[in-house]
């Protein structure tokens, strides 16, 4: 059983150990992360693994037979009513959709395929099996997604909501298939770039010889040495023969509480650090005299006043949202022309328009998550460095930091917000693309005669100057609006992190004014108390 109490728990601790020891603002913001914390830890407790390939690899196939119900998910349903099923243990056999969050529907188990679907939807499958109960107690929830490659808006938006959730994704090549090609191999880099590691299994193998079966696993094996860091996790499966061995040794090697602590420690130590940074405060005051703290008290009301948004304190060394989107669409055209030789040959070798496009959306997709992140990131550690030294003269301000997750919550509420800026779904950019590339399927018709060395060069060309720089330049309006939006969330992020600070110092600063008859001894009393609550969060902070 994945262990969420531990957590309650150490947050339990923590409240007993700084009880009547915070200041009042320390006291309100503890309360604050806390509620916050239980949310990601309930959030977390179980660990997403979803199942991808392309259509008819065979994922529902082999997830009938893990359950021992051999037809309770949809198999050979066609692509436009595909959505991702969660499969749950429950005696209450049902299914539920949901929607944003919500659930919109509620059907019988046989009537799962009548669901009323759109794009992004989760089938929530409650299911009476063993396996699956034995798999949920230990923390981990199996999820059949879409297929991979259909140029069709429900893979990317299933895929979307696990980019976080799921810690790997299982990949199933059908052994017919024999390698990773296309599509597959642009959504694994896609996945690299969001620190996702996929295991591969290899599917049907009934329909192969066992030593083509083999030399399959490692060619794979080869290609994902070559897109993963350290050993790829690949083996064998097949739903007819019965054969999951190489499923349940995956999955029994996934540690669920490890993937949990990982996941939340952060959060935990930024709410230890806080009450320490506060306590810590406090006994720092004790030791000033009362015309040093009214002095403080001054600058830091000076202070607070001139926190504001468009402060050189806030955005001196940040760059612009003009820098910030052109160096986000000078990424994504790099993007594009790294793969252009490889789109010429999809393109020369007269692969359908819609896997062209479905390859291409990918390709823009990560690249727009990933430089997203990093601008986030880098505009951050700019802001943090000019608020660090705009309050150097003021000594006991502890400022926690702020990161990526701290303004976006994870890539894949990112990745919502991208494509809602965008126009509600990646398949806003899946029909940007076709308008560029007709010209060049027109070109075609006209380069007969030449060599395919020359033709690739020629077709290589006409992408980079009459499709990327135009699909680039069309992203750019809704690449700028969240550049500057996303600005002023970290803005105000930091903006609140200052006040706050500024607000536990006052009130430390008041009680020390407060205190300011108190016997010597009575104090020493105090500092003791603050002493032992620290070094007792301290412990508790090495113990995570």
């Amino acid at each position: 059983m994945i262990n969420t109490i531990k957590y309650s728990d150490i947050l339990d601790k923590v409240a007993s150990a700084t009880s009547g020891l915070l200041t009042p603002t320390a006291t309100s913001e503890l309360n604050e992360d806390k509620a916050k914390f239980k949310e990601l830890v309930e959030k977390s407790k179980y660990i997403k693994v979803p199942l991808v390939g392309v259509f008819s690899a065979g994922k529902s196939s082999l997830l009938n037979v893990f359950t021992g119900r051999p037809d309770v998910l949809p198999v050979d349903i066609m692509p436009e009513t595909a959505v991702a099923y969660e499969i749950h243990y429950s005696t209450d056999e049902k299914v539920e959709l949901f929607r944003n969050g919500k659930k919109i529907e509620e059907k019988s188990l046989p009537d799962i395929k009548s669901l009323s679907t759109t794009p992004g939807d989760i089938a929530i499958v409650h299911l009476n099996s063993e396996p699956i109960k034995q798999l949920q107690d230990k923390g981990i929830i199996l999820v059949d997604m879409p297929g991979i490659g259909s140029g069709i808006d429900r893979h990317d938006a299933a895929i979307m909501n696990y980019i976080n959730e799921g810690i790997s994704f299982i990949l199933l090549v059908d052994a017919e298939q024999g390698s990773l090609r296309g599509s597959t191999l642009v959504f694994l880099e896609e996945l690299k770039k969001y620190n996702l590691r996929p295991a591969v299994l290899v599917s049907k193998i009934d329909k192969k010889p066992e030593k083509d079966v083999q030399d399959i696993i490692d060619y794979i094996a080869y290609q994902m040495s070559k897109l993963t860091e350290g050993i790829p996790y690949v083996s064998k499966v097949c739903a007819v023969d019965k054969n999951l061995q190489g499923l349940t040794t995956y999955l029994n090697g996934l540690d669920a509480n490890a993937i949990l602590r990982d996941r939340v420690s952060k959060n935990l130590k930024n709410i230890i650090d806080m009450a320490v940074a506060d306590m810590q405060m406090q006994i720092d005051l004790k030791g000033k005299n009362i015309a040093d703290i009214e002095k403080t008290m001054t600058i830091i009301e000076n202070e607070i006043n001139n926190l504001k948004p468009e402060s050189p304190a806030i955005s001196s060394q940040a760059d612009t949202p003009e820098k910030s989107c052109q160096d986000i669409l000078d990424n994504v055209n790099l993007a594009l022309r790294q793969k252009g030789e490889e789109i010429a040959k999809m393109i020369l070798n007269g692969t359908e328009l819609e896997v062209i496009k479905s390859f291409i959306t990918s390709v823009i997709r990560a690249e727009l998550i990933s430089s997203f992140k990093e601008e986030a990131e880098q505009y951050s550690d700019a802001i943090g460095t000019s608020i660090d030294k705009a309050l150097s003269n003021l000594d006991g301000i502890k400022i926690s930091d702020t990161d990526f997750n701290d303004i976006f919550g994870d890539l894949s509420t990112l990745a919502a917000e991208i494509a809602r800026i965008l126009g509600g779904q990646w398949g806003k950019i899946f029909a940007l693309i076709q308008p560029f590339l007709k010209p060049i399927l027109a070109f075609l018709s006209n380069i007969f005669g030449k060599n395919e060395s020359e033709k690739l060069a020629e077709i290589k060309e006409k992408l980079q100057d009459a499709c990327f720089s135009k699909i680039v330049e069309n992203l750019r309006p809704g690449v700028y609006k969240l550049v500057k939006d996303n600005q002023k969330k970290i803005k105000d992020q930091y903006r609140q992190e200052v006040e706050a600070a500024f607000n536990r110092m006052k009130d430390g600063l008041q009680s020390k004014i407060a205190e300011a008859n108190q016997s010597k001894e009575a104090t020493i009393a105090e500092i003791n108390r603050l002493n032992d609550a620290i070094s007792t969060l301290k412990g508790i902070e090495n113990s995570i």
